[in-house]
Parts: C-alpha cells; sequence; structure tokens
C-alpha cells in the first residue's frame, strides 16, 4: 500500500488508525515524502491478523511529524 497525503489548507494534527485485515502481514510500501518520523526512521506496523496502529501527524504547513503507536488490543 502507499500513503500520500493531500496537504490541509492549514496547520493541523491528523491521525491515521491503520488495521491489518484477518490474514494480516499488510504493510505500508511507500509513505509520503514529505513525512518526518520520530528518530529519523520509517516506523514498522505491526503484523498480526486484525491488529491495530495509530499513526499521529503534525502538519506544519510544510511538513508532516509522525509517530506510530503500535499493537492496540
Amino acid at each position: 500500500a502507499e500513503i500520500a497525503f493531500t496537504n490541509p489548507p492549514n496547520p493541523s494534527n491528523l491521525l491515521l488508525k491503520i488495521t491489518q485485515d484477518g490474514t494480516g502481514g499488510r504493510t505500508v510500501a511507500t509513505w509520503d515524502s514529505d513525512i518526518k518520523w520520530a528518530d529519523g526512521s520509517v516506523p514498522t506496523l505491526s503484523t498480526a491478523s486484525s491488529a491495530v496502529d495509530v499513526a499521529s501527524f503534525y502538519f506544519d504547513g510544510t511538513n508532516y511529524y509522525g509517530v506510530l503507536s503500535t499493537n492496540f488490543s
């Protein structure tokens, strides 16, 4: 899968809920190039069947600053 954002008109906070299907093992092959991740590296999604992750982003008008919280149950 690919995640690409359309920039909102103003700086904002955004949440993206990512849920694995019944098979699991799905990944995001490409994230939007405007995302700056904590620690400078793209995080790994949970891969278990039905796993839920939440990506939090702050958009400052130019870049998205992202953090991934994983494996909600």
